[in-house]
């Protein structure tokens, strides 16, 4: 498996807006892309504008899919604006689990009311 684990340093004042864009993304990503195994958005506790994100795809060609989505678009476009720096990215190949252990991610969404 491929996986890349990014820290992403915006502006405070608009962690929150940050917050919602990535999360639609992380969403489009589990719930419509087959080669996105996981995305997990974590935020630095003493430092409000700092994210990671942990994100896992079957392979390198998934993460090339995923990088011209629909969703993936919409995201940079979005945040291009607040991000301080150019993203931070680390590339690795998962060691554990091994490749024919890993399930996709719960839906991502399915739990939150919707106006």
């Amino acid at each position: 498996m491929y996986a890349i684990f990014v820290t992403l340093e915006v502006d405070p004042e608009h962690a929150e807006a940050f917050l919602e864009a990535s999360t639609a993304d992380a969403a489009g990503s589990v719930n419509r892309e087959p080669g996105c195994l996981r995305f997990d958005i974590g935020r630095d506790p003493d430092l409000p504008g700092r994210f990671y994100f942990y994100e896992v795809y079957r392979d390198r060609r998934a993460f090339a899919a995923h990088e011209i989505s629909p969703h993936f678009r919409l995201w940079k476009e979005s945040v291009q604006k607040v991000l301080k720096t150019q993203p931070a990215i680390l590339e690795m190949d998962t060691c554990l689990p091994l490749d024919d252990e890993w399930t996709p991610q719960q839906k991502l969404g399915q739990n939150r009311q919707t106006s």
